[in-house]
């Protein structure tokens, strides 16, 4: 066996065991700009700004997602612009979340932390769904606000379960600032 040869093969299994050393979920805290949140992600969020349909209106929503072990983890921001719009969108938020994957609420939870706007709609939910090509997917949705600061915190695993833990580590840690 060649020099080279031999050094390729003792890279390739150096950086094998490496990787299987290195965790899958990488939690990082994050303070997403504009959120007013500071929260956990198991990996590095990018940022994507984009208008979506929410009830009657369009917002601009900030999106910081990331997608680790299987699943993508999001923080969604958008200004309802005032109070007495806040409740509202936060339903037709929920509403959307449950359309986007034909799903049904199979679970629902408070809030995930202090500080943040009281409301009855905000709140934790899971929902089971189907995507268009039959795949199974299931959502983790917390639905909050922080004056008239829309949030939504998602993880979204397809065809793959999440842990109760991977789910409490990233929910538990949202705290507004």
């Amino acid at each position: 066996m060649s020099l080279a040869l031999r050094a390729g093969v003792l890279f390739s299994v150096i950086a094998g065991t490496l990787a299987a050393c290195s965790p899958t979920l990488d939690w990082r805290q994050a303070r997403p700009e504009g959120s007013g949140v500071t929260m956990l992600f198991p990996c590095r969020p990018a940022h994507v700004e984009r208008s979506v349909r929410v009830g009657s209106d369009t917002l601009v929503m900030h999106l910081h997602s990331c997608s680790a072990g299987g699943a993508t983890f999001s923080l969604a921001v958008a200004d309802a612009g005032q109070a007495d719009r806040v409740a509202p969108l936060l339903t037709a938020l929920r509403e959307l979340a449950v359309v986007n994957i034909g799903g049904i609420v199979s679970a629902a939870a408070s809030a995930p932390s202090a500080r943040t706007t009281p409301d009855a709609r905000a709140g934790r939910v899971r929902i089971d769904g189907r995507l268009p090509d039959g795949r199974v997917v299931v959502e983790h949705a917390a639905f909050f606000s922080r004056g008239v600061t829309l949030l939504q915190a998602t993880i979204l695993a397809i065809d793959r379960p999440v842990t109760a833990e991977t789910v409490g580590t990233f929910f538990d840690a949202v705290r507004t600032q």
